[in-house]
């Protein structure tokens, strides 16, 4: 995450959400930036291998309300037993 002029944003809490295949949003966690301005979560295993998740800042302190989201493909292994 950055700024308008670029510079990565430290110590900023970050909102990543799931969106469900019953059409609602499951809260991943608030994890908050590091120093480049990354934040980083865990997506759990839904069987589904396309994926919708949202990550959204909040905003304050001068700083505006930003959202992403992105579909990614997370193709499911079996499992070795």
């Amino acid at each position: 995450m950055t700024d308008a002029s670029g510079n990565p944003l430290a110590d900023q809490p970050v909102i990543f959400t799931l969106r469900t295949s019953l059409g609602g949003d499951l809260v991943l966690g608030t994890p908050t930036t590091m120093e480049g301005g990354s934040a980083v979560v865990k997506i759990p295993s839904t069987g589904s291998e396309h994926l919708k998740i949202t990550a959204a800042f909040e905003g304050g302190n001068g700083l505006a309300y930003a959202e992403a989201s992105s579909e990614i493909t997370a193709p499911g292994l079996p499992m070795e037993h």
